[in-house]
């Protein structure tokens, strides 16, 4: 695996090149079929790894995080099904509308039948680094609150900050920890200052016991 090394590598999230990063729907799917394959499971069974440890944890600070900014209209985008979604919608009232999205149609299927008790829930199939379509600038101006729980699987991540509503909250968590479809990982709270403190007002940083999951409330310069 090769990463990109920074002259101030303290500082800077562990990256790796583009071209070692599985991102295209087509091939993460066959991917995931393999390993499904391998592990004698299926894609359902999969998806319930997200409920678990240390997802859950991750998720409840996520929703603790969520309830400060006290949302009315949410964009989650690259979603791990619906599991933290339930928990939002459950444990913050007065939420009009939730969009949650996915680029993987069969994950995005999973997800609406999960959800589809939720009237104010909008499931849709989106890349989240499509900002020349689904994620463009007027339609995310209607949101004040954003959400990922896969923000290291975004190319693009900066950019697609800046898309975003100056002074719209935005709770996301990166991985300490390195997987096919990460572009980055990040080891230090001081890295995701280095990176994004020049976009994002940094209100907190919360690290689950191994340090594999970072959760970051803030909101948009």
């Amino acid at each position: 695996m090769k990463f990109i090394h920074h002259k101030r590598a303290a500082l800077s999230p562990l990256e790796k090149h583009p071209g070692e990063v599985i991102h295209d729907q087509r091939a993460l799917d066959a991917y995931l079929d393999a390993y499904f394959a391998s592990e004698g499971i299926t894609f359902e069974h999969w998806l319930t790894r997200f409920s678990k440890e240390p997802y859950e944890s991750r998720n409840r600070a996520i929703v603790n995080a969520v309830r400060e900014y006290t949302p009315r209209r949410v964009f989650e985008f690259a979603c791990a099904a619906g599991f933290l979604a339930e928990v939002i919608l459950e444990g913050c009232p007065g939420i009009e509308q939730y969009t949650i999205s996915n680029f993987s149609p069969r994950m995005v299927t999973a997800t609406r039948r999960q959800l589809e008790r939720f009237a104010c829930c909008d499931v849709r199939l989106i890349d989240a680094e499509d900002r020349d379509n689904a994620m463009n600038p007027v339609e995310l101006q209607t949101y004040d609150t954003f959400i990922t729980t896969s923000f290291e699987h975004i190319q693009h991540d900066i950019a697609l900050i800046e898309s975003l509503p100056r002074g719209s909250a935005f709770v996301f968590s990166v991985a300490g920890f390195d997987d096919v479809e990460h572009f980055r990982v990040f080891t230090d709270q001081r890295q995701i200052h280095a990176r994004y403190a020049h976009v994002l007002d940094i209100a907190h940083i919360w690290l689950n016991k191994d340090r594999s999951k970072m959760v970051v409330a803030s909101r948009r310069r």
